[in-house]
């Protein structure tokens, strides 16, 4: 949420400057700026990362902190142990796989920040003219060695992001709630979309029983 809030402000600014006309300035061109662009991005990615890492304590819950820290780094701790103990049915293992290179990807762009480096760093650039002397809005390119990104506007940068990290930790909740199904009176119980005209608050997914031949929800 803290990250959509300065996606949103970001989102705003962009709208402003779209709603205005470059205006010529003592023989020059005057290109407007976001304030605090720098500041913005670097905020943006440290929620970011604490959103994944919030991720990583989710599935802690369900397997112990010292188990997946034992299995391996961070996130790929979750993929060895499921791949270990062969706990990962399905698409879970793939899944896990995706996601702990994604919550790489952020704790990569986060050292850019943090520990800057001539190989290890983001190129960060406000409104600027390309060579057609049209405005190009502020773009983001991430220099690193394993995980480089290249230049993109900024704007698709974090909704980018914010997808990707809202879609992993719902999708993680479903995977952990499928494999660790409490029986319920002898009834198979399972974990998938929940019908639209039973769904409640927005949630897509939840505990589903089989009536009859009628899939409905759990409670």
């Amino acid at each position: 949420m803290a990250a959509t809030e300065i996606f949103e402000e970001f989102e705003a600014a962009l709208k402003q400057v779209r709603a205005k006309t470059l205006t010529a300035k003592q023989r020059g061109l005057s290109l407007p700026s976001v304030p605090g662009l720098p500041s913005q991005v670097k905020s943006f990615v440290q929620k970011m990362d604490h959103a994944i890492q919030s991720v990583f304590n989710l599935a802690c819950v369900f397997y112990g902190e010292a188990t997946l820290r034992k299995s391996g780094k961070w996130l790929d701790g979750l993929t060895n142990h499921l791949e270990a103990s062969q706990d990962a049915k399905g698409e879970f293992l793939p899944f896990s796989k995706e996601l702990a290179d994604l919550g790489k990807l952020i704790r990569n762009v986060r050292h850019c920040i943090e520990h800057p480096k001539p190989k290890q760093q983001l190129r960060i650039t406000d409104f600027s003219l390309n060579v057609n002397a049209q405005l190009v809005e502020p773009t983001i390119a991430v220099i690193h060695d394993t995980t480089p990104l290249d230049t993109a506007p900024i704007q698709e940068f974090m909704r980018f992001f914010l997808e990707q990290v809202v879609v992993g930790a719902e999708m993680l909740m479903v995977f952990l709630a499928s494999h660790h199904i409490a029986p319920v009176g002898g009834f198979p119980v399972g974990v998938g979309e929940i019908p639209l005209t039973q769904r409640r608050l927005g949630v897509r997914y939840g505990y589903l029983i089989n009536m009859g031949g009628q899939i409905a929800r759990l409670g």
